[in-house]
């Protein structure tokens, strides 16, 4: 009850991999995930490097990450193709299982956060369209 996670589907070649996302539109870029939900899912690892990069954790320390294209993200009946996705090389720094869905994703849509009910709503904006920030070998939206 203290974070909220929304509930959503990767996808690649067709295989769907249900996963829990943290909300964290303190997070800059697209997806985070997490390499033991990836494991535990078989999500596929033998995709094409876009780069490599390098994230810092809240004490500075570095954190390598792989960024590939993730086909596909579903978020109930919303989907968003060929994303950016970085892959961590250590444990999540969310200290539990889940993928992190962050601003350069988030941003696609208006936000209602119902507190109540424990719900999140999301409605498409007008950036649905908009090229990904970390998109260097032509992955952007559909």
């Amino acid at each position: 009850h203290d974070l909220f996670c929304i509930r959503g589907d990767l996808a690649v070649r067709g295989v769907r991999y249900p996963g829990r996302f943290l909300y964290d539109d303190g997070y800059e870029r697209t997806i985070l995930l997490d390499t033991a939900l990836v494991a535990e899912t078989g999500y596929p690892r033998d995709q094409p490097i876009l780069k490599k990069s390098v994230l810092r954790d809240g004490r500075g320390r570095e954190v390598p990450v792989v960024v590939f294209n993730n086909e596909r993200l579903d978020l109930n009946a919303v989907s968003l193709y060929n994303i950016p996705a970085q892959l961590l090389a250590a444990a999540n720094p969310a200290r539990f299982k889940t993928h992190i869905l962050g601003a350069e994703v988030l941003k696609r849509f208006n936000t209602l956060l119902d507190f109540q009910h424990d719900v999140v709503y999301l409605k498409p904006n007008g950036l649905m369209d908009a090229a990904y920030a970390d998109a260097q070998s032509g992955a952007g939206s559909k």
